[in-house]
């Protein structure tokens, strides 16, 4: 399993907006953090989702959905119509999860160059 650390959150080009944490009795079982998206990135202006993970002992239990819906509750009422995800090609598994959210493939395409 990867590990996500978030040491520090100067690297966010805005300040974190829509952040959440699901608990139990076991302390901290998942958090969604995201920003509110500009047109920086060639998007329309939405939020984007910049971090979620949920504890793998909990997953399956609709901890993730229940995050993403948090932020559609907070989003909609700050009159933001869009949610966005940036993945990895390989992250099949958090394709599925996105799309079991009602998220769909975007027709943005980016382009890299190694150098």
């Amino acid at each position: 399993e990867r590990l996500l650390s978030i040491i520090e959150l100067d690297w966010l080009q805005y300040p974190p907006w829509g952040c959440f944490v699901t608990e139990d009795e076991s302390g901290l079982v998942g958090f969604l953090l995201s920003e509110r998206q500009t047109t920086a990135y060639g998007l329309p202006p939405g939020a984007r989702i910049v971090a979620m993970a949920v504890d793998p002992s909990k997953r399956r239990a609709g901890i993730g959905k229940r995050l993403v819906a948090a932020l559609e509750d907070q989003a909609r009422s700050e009159g933001i119509d869009q949610i966005y995800s940036v993945l990895l090609t390989e992250d099949d598994r958090d394709s599925r999860f996105l799309e079991s959210a009602g998220f769909n493939a975007s027709d943005l395409k980016i382009y890299v160059k190694r150098v």
